[in-house]
């Protein structure tokens, strides 16, 4: 598995997105700090509730 094996990297960043996805809804964003710099889930996360 090469790093620029196109395979690889689509691979790595499903895992990565679903990992940040995950992290997010089980945890606060305090615990997954670089996701802040991403609109996609706000610290104000309605999942808070």
């Amino acid at each position: 598995p090469y790093p620029d094996d196109p395979y690889v990297v689509a691979r790595d960043a499903a895992i990565a997105d679903a990992a940040i996805a995950t992290s997010s809804i089980d945890y606060d964003d305090d615990d997954t700090a670089p996701i802040d710099s991403q609109p996609h889930e706000p610290r104000g996360s309605p999942r808070d509730t």
